[in-house]
């Protein structure tokens, strides 16, 4: 009887949030219902519902605001980008009121000591996480920033 109830609680955790069915290949993908993390789908669903990375075949990140972003997508892009990364610090730097820009460099320091980046890219890459969340152009989230004066606009914990 123990047997049946621990199969019965790994079953009801490895069925798809989606299709309802047993997942026999799952993906732990971050999607939230009802106010609760749901963690397994199949990975046609997880593919359908844009959670699974079809480029690099791997789940999307979750983020505390509920949206997702493929990392590996982010660090291509930024990896590719050193150039825009130093155009979007300069930018950032010479628009944003001094505390506001001490305040992200802190924050990207920070970043930078545990990734090995430098500065820019670190910043560079808090922008282009944020931009691959909402499915727009890194740039568009720089000008929002500016216009706005504040990190706030794009970034909800700041």
């Amino acid at each position: 009887m123990g047997y049946k109830l621990g199969t019965e609680f790994f079953m009801a955790f490895t069925d798809c949030v989606f299709c309802k069915k047993d997942a026999q290949q799952i993906a732990i993908i971050p999607y939230w219902d009802d106010g609760g993390l749901q963690a397994f789908a199949c990975l046609p669903c997880a593919k359908k519902h844009n959670l699974f990375c079809k480029i690099h075949d791997c789940p999307h990140t979750g983020f505390s605001d509920r949206t997702t972003a493929c990392l590996r997508c982010v660090d291509a892009e930024v990896r590719s980008k050193p150039d825009t990364a130093h155009i979007v610090f300069e930018r950032l730097k010479r628009s944003l009121p001094k505390e506001r820009f001490e305040v992200l460099c802190d924050d990207g320091a920070e970043s930078a000591s545990i990734t090995g980046d430098s500065l820019e890219i670190s910043i560079f890459r808090f922008i282009v996480v944020r931009a691959h969340c909402l499915k727009v152009m890194p740039e568009s989230l720089v000008d929002l920033i500016i216009i706005n004066q504040d990190m706030m606009a794009v970034f909800p914990s700041y």
